[in-house]
């Protein structure tokens, strides 16, 4: 039973290692896994891991590239560059410049939070700033 119990895990494992190297080598998974169903299914496969990989045909290059219609006679030409945009403001109209006016002449408040309390919580104005005067 436990030699089963490791045969599986070994299994799983090269499995798993082996699945890292073929999607990065980019090797299909079912030409992968095909002996392997195929020994489960008790059928034989068309080809084996072990059959030698078929020839890549080479194409045959022309001799006078004017012969063939597909290699370019003169060099390619730069597409033309298009303008950069550029960015148009608006004016703002009167809403926009009585914004502009109320905001460069409000006075912005240091942020106090000891004073935010006592405005807005109502707190009384002796209020001190540490809750624990001693410490």
């Amino acid at each position: 039973m436990k030699r089963l119990l490791v045969l599986v895990v070994t299994g799983a494992a090269l499995i798993a290692a082996l699945s890292c190297c073929c999607c990065g080598q980019g090797s299909a998974w079912e030409e992968f896994l095909a002996p392997i169903v195929a020994e489960i299914r008790g059928t034989p496969t068309t080809s084996s891991p072990t059959d030698p990989p078929s020839p890549t045909p080479v194409p045959q290059t022309p001799t006078d590239p004017s012969a063939d219609p597909h290699v370019p006679t003169e060099a390619p030409t730069a597409p033309p560059a298009e303008p950069t945009p550029s960015i148009t403001q608006e004016p703002a109209g009167d809403m926009g410049a009585e914004t502009a006016e109320l905001l460069a002449s409000t006075i912005v408040p240091v942020r106090d939070l000891h004073d935010l309390a006592i405005r807005l919580l109502g707190l009384p104005a002796d209020t001190p700033r540490t809750i624990n005067p001693e410490g």
